[in-house]
């Protein structure tokens, strides 16, 4: 199971919203590209969808991480292709969400080794828009600091574990 999917980013949200958001309806953000017709989306609300998200079942090495804590949102991890196809739109759906509740912010979703794609997710000022990344700005996100330290924090629980060097085989490093 490789990690072929980086996701990272924030999402902020203003103090007096936070509980109409966290009981809004999380409105549907199907990535581009993924077919309509194979999306079933249930009436659920922003926190079902943290929640289900915080307990979703991964294989080692993928790692998932949402923090919610003060209204600010902050999500990262690696996952493989079938695991970020199950959770993409989820995690975009939550940006969508945010807008009319007064959010802002940015999710980055981007394959890595032969996976040659991105997503952003983003919204502020009661807008929202999740758009497919040029390849210009989906090889500069690969070699990005960000995507760097996620790789260095998959790493860090299996050499612990394991011993120095385990985990490249799965990292792809």
């Amino acid at each position: 199971m490789l990690c072929d999917v980086a996701i990272f980013g924030e999402l902020k949200l203003p103090d007096l919203y936070l509980d109409s958001y966290l009981c809004a309806e999380a409105r549907e953000a199907v990535l581009p590209g993924f077919p309509r017709d194979h999306v079933t989306v249930l009436p659920r609300s922003a926190e079902a969808v943290l929640e289900e998200l915080k307990g979703w079942p991964l294989m080692p090495p993928e790692w998932l991480r949402l923090d919610f804590e003060a209204g600010r949102l902050d999500v990262r991890g690696l996952v493989s292709r079938d695991t970020f196809l199950s959770i993409g739109s989820s995690l975009a759906s939550l940006y969508r969400t945010a807008a009319p509740h007064g959010g802002g912010g940015t999710l980055l979703m981007v394959g890595l080794s032969e996976l040659v794609f991105g997503y952003s997710a983003r919204c502020a000022w009661g807008r929202s828009v999740v758009r497919t990344l040029s390849a210009e700005a989906v090889k500069a996100l690969r070699e990005s600091p960000a995507v760097s330290t996620l790789k260095e924090q998959a790493r860090s629980p299996l050499e612990a574990l394991l011993g120095e060097g385990a985990g490249a085989p799965f990292t792809g490093m």
